[in-house]
């Protein structure tokens, strides 16, 4: 992902503190079988958090629960 280049630089309140990071669209996010296209995203600069983190830009587009500490995901289609 070049963030850098297609991105637009935000600051961003993280439980560390205000970061620097970039705002990206990116073309699709894909799990398992559940594919989204154009997903707001945002690159956080620096060293935490080191988890890719699923945000509501995506989870609004999906169906989702949680079940005996396990995200479920479905497709709304």
């Amino acid at each position: 992902i070049d963030y850098r280049v297609n991105g637009q630089p935000v600051s961003v309140s993280t439980a560390s503190g205000v970061a620097q990071a970039w705002r990206i669209k990116l073309d699709s996010v894909k799990i398992g079988a559940i594919e989204v296209l154009g997903v707001e995203a945002a690159v956080v600069q620096g060293d935490a958090p080191t988890e890719v983190l699923l945000g509501m830009s995506f989870l609004g587009r999906v169906r989702w629960r949680e079940e005996q500490g396990m995200l479920l995901l479905e497709s709304k289609l």
